[in-house]
């Protein structure tokens, strides 16, 4: 039953469409990118006034909303995609600077970058249902591997290089979380009259 659409809601709309959906809305007006990241992290502390570390809190909401003024957001698919894109980018480059600023990058094995990953999930959303778990849990097992070869390997490599990996990773982990959930529930075929 759940579909495509279903996931997409999940990393896009539960999490982040009010900060996305108010900037689509004032995109048409000519304003500056500082309104669009005060009116973004704005509207990101609104969106939840449960979670214990709001510092943190806040500062997933800046990075998110750094990404989201880089996307485009010219009509609802685009702020769908841009929604997905910043939230999977901006969970694990959080997950990674969590482990950097305790010092433990360079000796983290993947359980602690599932922890941290998981952290960042329920930084993000605190009150998770089963299912969003689920695609929390999904969505760290399938970067901590190829976060840890990652880190391994950074130190051959530019900033901006590490950073597009890890953009990279998110992507691929996305991808793979919306393919096996639509795989799990697929979508009826043409013709298709039989009842579930």
């Amino acid at each position: 039953m759940h579909s495509n659409k279903t996931i997409k809601t999940l990393l896009a709309v539960v999490f982040v469409g009010v900060p996305l959906l108010v900037q689509a809305d004032n995109a048409a007006a000519p304003k500056s990118e500082e309104t669009f990241q005060s009116t973004c992290v704005k509207a990101w502390l609104g969106r939840d006034n449960t979670t214990k570390d709001k510092v943190d809190y806040k500062n997933f909401g800046e990075q998110y909303c750094e990404c989201a003024s880089t996307q485009p957001l010219q009509d609802s698919a685009a702020v769908d995609k841009a929604a997905q894109v910043c939230m999977t980018r901006t969970l694990l480059h959080d997950a990674l600077n969590s482990l950097e600023e305790d010092n433990e990058l360079t000796g983290a094995s993947e359980a602690d970058i599932d922890e941290s990953c998981h952290d960042r999930w329920s930084l993000v959303y605190p009150k998770m249902d089963d299912r969003l778990k689920q695609v929390a849990t999904s969505y760290c097992g399938c970067a901590k591997s190829e976060l840890k070869t990652l880190i391994k390997n950074s130190d051959n490599m530019t900033d901006k290089e590490y950073d597009n990996k890890i953009n990279d990773i998110a992507a691929s982990c996305a991808a793979q979380l919306a393919k096996s959930n639509s795989s799990e529930n697929p979508a009826p075929q043409s013709g298709n009259t039989s009842q579930q």
